[in-house]
């Protein structure tokens, strides 16, 4: 499990954990744009605000199931699903790999970057923004929140972003790249991340 940090409320009742520790990859990569990281709330899971039962971000994140877009894989491989009741729905969704990281901030919602797991992999398939800070760069912070947070997690291998068919990707791509090396990860252009641990070195390497 990532580390977490939790808050107590004045009633003692736990509030739903932050992932505190995914912002690092951000303030690296952004060093010179440390308004960006400062001013975006550090993300939660959304599974753990469902367990919680945290209504404004149970109401968001179903309606973005319940609204995708038409064109897009997620929208076809869960159409079968979305005559269920919110509940259900949400459950099979998480049933289904779905999660994400979203970022509250008091009863408002900053965004989200939506992703699903299979076996090894994560794969990204949603950012979106508050319209109040669209255009200023706080999807880049999410996108990396995301890396950090899959670099993190107990037997991921690899994420990836996006198919790096989109400028935001591809500079994004581009600046992680630039630290290659000092993180040890593999950064290919199709939007594959690969972790140190999946990471074998070839036989001219190894000899």
């Amino acid at each position: 499990m990532n580390d977490v940090s939790t808050e107590i409320l004045a009633d003692n009742r736990f509030a739903v954990p932050e992932l505190a520790n995914v912002r690092w990859l951000a303030q690296d990569v952004l060093s010179r744009s440390v308004g960006l990281t400062q001013d975006l709330p550090v993300p939660s899971l959304v599974s753990t605000h469902l367990k919680f039962s945290t209504s404004a971000v149970r109401d968001y994140v179903l309606w973005w199931v319940t609204h995708p877009d038409p064109r897009s894989r997620f929208a076809s491989r869960t159409r079968w699903l979305r005559w269920l009741p919110g509940a259900l729905l949400l459950r099979a969704i998480m049933a289904l790999g779905y999660d994400g990281l979203v970022y509250p901030q008091g009863d408002a919602i900053q965004g989200h970057f939506f992703y699903q797991r299979r076996g090894t992999a994560l794969f990204g398939f949603s950012t979106a923004v508050d319209e109040s800070l669209d255009g200023q760069g706080y999807s880049v912070v999410m996108m990396l929140d995301y890396l950090a947070f899959a670099s993190q997690t107990p037997n991921i291998m690899k994420a990836r972003v996006g198919r790096g068919q989109n400028n935001v990707t591809r500079r994004l791509l581009a600046r992680i790249k630039k630290h290659e090396e000092q993180l040890g990860w593999r950064v290919n252009e199709d939007g594959w991340v690969t972790f140190p641990s999946a990471i074998k070195p070839s036989r001219a390497e190894a000899a």
